[in-house]
């Protein structure tokens, strides 16, 4: 008796894949406060500009995460109107408000080093606006920033019961080619490079199941973080009006820095 064969061992047949090796997608939407806080530093002068206030941010994630790495999309944005402390070209003291407007997006890709240790980079594009606010007879202004950052940084991931986790991470990074267009009437737009820009990120995010039995995988996210970024002083920019120069102008060095509380849901399939 002849007995046919397929010729496929069993090692040939593929094995029946684990929760560990599949793809886990969530999506996450938080919202909260950032305490934003602003600092102009003009070089060899002792006069300072200082902006602050507590200002709405909402944010939406979209990751994937296997046993071997983790990708994620961010895009978060904010508005509102900060209290102004400054100066005047002419060296007058001011007391005004800008409003402000940001919206950033971001794509991060970790390497898993064990089950709750990650590394890895992140890039960062960010759009900010600042117009300032006229006062009496001082014009007000606007600002229009846009740069690309990469930072390079790491999670740890610290499990609890109930299924509960802390996760921590840091970023440490900057870019260079920033730029800031400066729109002031009766001037044409003018845009000038700024300096370097170097930026630290650091988070701690608490998740818990809104329901230990819901195989749907909601959860609570609770979020606490802190970033600062430092920009230097703009080349010099040209001020025209209707194609004839008239005048020059310099961005100050910048601080930026400030707390975010922010709170949401996430889900997970």
């Amino acid at each position: 008796m002849l007995i046919a064969s397929s010729g496929v061992t069993a090692q040939d047949l593929p094995s029946p894949s684990t929760n560990d090796e599949r793809a886990r997608w969530t999506v996450a939407l938080t919202t909260g406060v950032w305490g934003s806080k602003w600092q102009e530093n003009l070089s060899g002068s002792a006069r300072h500009v200082y902006e602050r206030a507590n200002l709405p941010i909402v944010a939406t994630e979209l990751i994937r995460n296997t046993d071997k790495n983790v990708l994620k999309l961010q895009l978060k944005s904010s508005s509102g109107k900060r209290n102004y402390d400054g100066w005047a070209s002419t060296g007058q003291p001011i007391t005004s408000t800008s409003d402000v407007a940001m919206l950033g997006v971001q794509a991060e890709y970790q390497w898993k080093l064990s089950p709750d240790l990650s590394g890895g980079f992140r890039a960062e594009h960010e759009l900010f606006s600042r117009q300032l606010n006229g006062v009496s007879n001082i014009k007000g202004y606007l600002e229009d920033y846009a740069g690309f950052s990469l930072l390079v940084g790491g999670t740890k991931t610290i499990q609890f019961s109930g299924g509960n986790t802390l996760n921590l991470a840091a970023w440490y990074g900057g870019g260079q080619g920033h730029k800031m267009t400066l729109t002031l009437d009766p001037y044409d737009p003018s845009t000038v490079k700024l300096g370097s820009t170097r930026k630290i990120d650091v988070t701690a995010t608490w998740k818990s199941p809104l329901d230990r039995n819901d195989q749907s995988k909601w959860d609570f996210i609770g979020q606490l973080a802190f970033t600062r970024s430092e920009t230097g002083q703009s080349e010099v920019g040209v001020l025209k009006n209707q194609g004839g120069s008239a005048g020059t102008f310099i961005q100050p060095s910048t601080e930026s820095s400030g707390w975010r509380v922010t709170v949401g849901i996430a889900h997970t399939w």
